[in-house]
């Protein structure tokens, strides 16, 4: 019996966030310039790179078309947005400070280890947050690389908060 196109398609979708979750608790967080990085997995951070211009070619190319549908082109455009606004932040960390590299490059949050109240480990969207004295907040999602890396190093920070997680 063969399956509807929606349904593998639907197989499809569901098999490659499963995938990206995957590949970010299998990879490995990597130092760049004294600071450990914990990005989105190339997997995801390479269907970001083809589906954020694709949306945008299509909205445009249906905005521009004779017949084109103005919910197609909102549609697609939405679509874009919601791609470059859920996209897991990079998250760099050393042992004086985190920082959050989000909206590729617009949005940067920095906190100092020092002014950290808090860090828990929320169920619900398997993420780790971090907030400071200045309700500044960085989230370790799912979607970011090395977990077990990131757990490790805030372990071994000479913070009490670490005990949290």
């Amino acid at each position: 019996m063969l399956l509807a196109p929606s349904a593998v398609l639907t197989l499809l979708a569901i098999g490659a966030i499963n995938w990206f979750a995957l590949e970010a608790r299998w990879a490995k967080a990597s130092i760049k310039n004294g600071y450990r990085e914990y990005p989105m997995p190339k997997a995801l951070k390479l269907l970001f790179v083809i589906v954020i211009p694709t949306m945008l070619y299509g909205s445009i190319t249906t905005l521009l078309s004779s017949d084109g549908k103005l919910w197609v082109c909102i549609l697609l455009l939405l679509i874009a947005i919601f791609c470059l606004i859920f996209a897991p932040a990079t998250i760099l960390c050393c042992s004086d400070k985190l920082i959050s590299i989000s909206l590729y490059g617009l949005r940067k949050v920095s906190l100092n280890w020092a002014d950290v109240i808090s860090a828990y480990f929320d169920p619900k969207d398997n993420s780790i947050t971090i907030r400071d004295k200045f309700d500044h907040t960085v989230v370790h999602t799912a979607y970011n690389v090395g977990r077990a890396d990131f757990i490790e190093q805030l372990r071994n920070l000479p913070y009490n908060f670490a005990k949290l997680i």
